[in-house]
């Protein structure tokens, strides 16, 4: 599945504070973090002071220059320190970030002809499996969180532009298991801990809706070449 080779490696690292400072490669490390996931916040450490829990990456024109510039900024670096002893001491995180650099060109460079790159299901299954505080809490904060969803498809159907048919496929493949995550699985376990409330219903609606429309933007591509 490619949206989960792109993020797995967008997850949050922990980097290693316990090394030498060679002539300020921390300062790189922690600049690289802080700018990280200031452009993916919801791969933020999740925590109960966390206020990037509630948010997502919105893959706007102007976060994806960012992104590029964070990826040509940050390899530079890296290029630059590959040789020498910082490299070497800091082995582990050097090679984190160099995965996560490889992985950012990878959503880049697919992010106008692969829709299967934008997917939200991962983050709102994150925030249900991952136990850092109880889950009648977290789903207070996946309803926030559901507020960007139709903002992230909006972006992302502005970046598509040349979706070949196999990219589609998958794309609406992927959607259609989102859209029942959306409209089964999270119903379900929110009716469980009573918090299925109007207001929460309207907002899953305004997300199934918000999906919907993706997936049928997706196939639009297919229709078109049909019709030439």
């Amino acid at each position: 599945m490619f949206k989960k080779i792109v993020f797995v490696a967008l997850l949050w690292f922990p980097f290693s504070c316990q090394v030498k400072d060679d002539a300020g490669f921390i300062p790189i490390k922690q600049d690289f973090i802080q700018q990280y996931l200031a452009l993916f916040p919801d791969e933020t450490p999740l925590s109960i002071d966390n206020q990037n829990s509630t948010t997502l990456h919105i893959p706007t024109q102007e976060v994806l220059d960012s992104v590029r510039d964070f990826h040509a900024f940050f390899s530079q670096k890296l290029k630059e320190n590959s040789s020498s002893s910082r490299a070497k001491n800091h082995a582990n995180d050097f090679a984190k970030m160099q995965v996560i650099l490889k992985n950012i060109n990878l959503y880049l460079a697919n992010s106008q002809t692969n829709p299967s790159v934008y997917d939200v299901r991962p983050a709102f299954e994150r925030l249900i499996n991952t136990n850092f505080m109880p889950l009648t809490k977290r789903l207070d904060l996946i309803y926030d969180k559901l507020a960007f969803v139709p903002d992230f498809y909006d972006a992302a159907k502005k970046q598509l532009k040349n979706v070949s048919d196999k990219n589609a496929d998958l794309a609406i493949q992927m959607s259609i298991t989102t859209y029942i995550f959306f409209s089964e699985k999270l119903p379900q376990l929110l009716y469980q801990e009573k918090k299925l409330t109007p207001q929460y219903s309207e907002r899953l609606e305004f997300t199934k809706m918000a999906i919907k429309d993706y997936i049928a933007f997706v196939e639009s591509f297919r229709l078109e070449k049909t019709q030439k």
